[in-house]
């Protein structure tokens, strides 16, 4: 898929990098799995939950239980392991890239927490450090390497990983409340990138600069609204749908007593907060640029009602969370 447009040098690029880097992480993934294979005899969730409660653990489950969450990391793209993120983000076609933003981030996610929920609770003492190191380190790497960025999809690229920095710091919890919090971070997030994603994918390849939306703010000011209703919901501005999720976030964090994360969290977040409005400075006060975006109208439905959604969820929060406290 990285490497679809066979006709651009990035996208043949992002599709070696993609295939080498995936592939080593995929066969560290295995050996892990392997390894916890081979010390507990057993591949059933539940089963293995039940043999790591009741038997003593040992360094090679230990050992197979990192190995797999390290294959999780790198396909999540999250710190140190996302290296790859944004040239393949940059390099694919750009329908590919919100592929990759969204879809695996989704299903990776769901099965991190089913693993947990019966795995990883049972050794919470030796894995917790790596989830609040990774976290940690992510959105410190999202929020300042993002911001010398002035390609959109490598911009993003940067904000993804961040997004997913947030999931592991509340997963970090290891706690009802932080799964849940994690689940409604999630699905605000995939409605957002799907909502920017959908105006994306209209834009040419190698156009995909943030001069290239100078001035639509005066050109298309309702696409100018809801673009920008999306980008502020990405980075927290209360009371858009990504407020909502980030503060569900710290109120787990800071009850389970990690202030220090919250705090590097908080820190992040702020930093971030620059080069998201950074692009909409670029669409409401900077000079117009010539490139002209025909927009289809079904596009720019998705694109709207993802804007709506991060606008009036705040009326619906309470019932967002029971519902998705009632499916954990």
């Amino acid at each position: 898929l990285a490497s679809f447009n066979k006709n651009s040098a990035y996208s043949c690029e992002a599709g070696v990098k993609y295939f080498t880097l995936s592939a080593l992480s995929s066969c560290i993934m295995l050996y892990g799995m392997s390894l916890l294979y081979g010390y507990t005899g057993q591949v059933n969730f539940s089963e293995l939950g039940s043999f790591l409660q009741n038997h003593q653990i040992t360094y090679g489950i230990v050992f197979g239980l990192v190995f797999i969450l390290i294959g999780f990391c790198f396909k999540l793209a999250i710190a140190p392991f996302h290296m790859w993120a944004p040239d393949v983000y940059q390099g694919a076609p750009t329908i590919v890239t919100a592929f990759f933003s969204t879809a695996p981030k989704a299903a990776l996610v769901t099965f991190l927490i089913r693993l947990m929920n019966e795995e990883l609770v049972n050794v919470k003492s030796y894995v917790q450090p790596i989830f609040l190191y990774v976290s940690a380190l992510s959105v410190l790497i999202s929020a300042f390497g993002a911001l010398r960025q002035q390609n959109l999809k490598r911009l993003l690229a940067y904000s993804s990983i961040g997004h997913i920095g947030f999931i592991f710091a509340s997963l970090s919890i290891f706690a009802q409340a932080g799964t849940d919090s994690a689940l409604m971070y999630l699905v605000i997030y995939i409605i957002t990138s799907i909502g920017l994603f959908s105006y994306l994918v209209q834009i040419d390849d190698d156009d995909c600069d943030i001069a290239n939306l100078s001035g639509i703010g005066k050109k298309q000011p309702i696409l100018a609204f809801h673009l920008s209703i999306l980008l502020l919901s990405m980075s927290g501005i209360p009371p858009l749908a990504g407020f909502i999720a980030k503060f569900f976030i710290f109120k787990s964090l800071i009850n389970s007593g990690f202030i220090s994360l919250s705090l590097t969290l908080v820190v992040a977040s702020v930093v971030s907060c620059y080069y998201y409005l950074n692009i909409i400075k670029a669409m409401y006060f900077d000079k117009a640029s010539d490139n002209k975006v025909a927009y289809s109208k079904g596009l720019f439905i998705i694109t709207s009602v993802a804007s709506l959604i991060n606008l009036v969820l705040f009326l619906y929060v309470e019932d967002l969370y029971s519902l998705i406290e009632l499916k954990g």
